[in-house]
């Protein structure tokens, strides 16, 4: 009976968490397709050079971020 009433509990704690991340997980989303129809037509004018230097300098962002611990 103890472990069914702490399964239960388990369960219940994980369904109210659950419906709280509800709402974010939705809009990010609905946010990641509309960037990817958006983002189509631009990405289809940018080089292969371009984006590597963007993903660099986004990389080299973090990484100075996370090592002063801004991050």
């Amino acid at each position: 009976m103890l472990a069914q009433s702490i399964g239960g509990t388990f369960q219940i704690d994980h369904f109210a968490q659950s419906q709280e991340l509800l709402a974010p997980v939705a809009v990010g989303t609905i946010c990641a397709f509309i960037g990817s129809f958006v983002g189509q037509p631009v990405l289809q004018k940018v080089t292969l050079a371009t984006a590597q230097i963007v993903v660099a300098g986004a990389m080299l962002l973090i990484g100075v971020g996370l090592a002063a611990g801004l991050v």
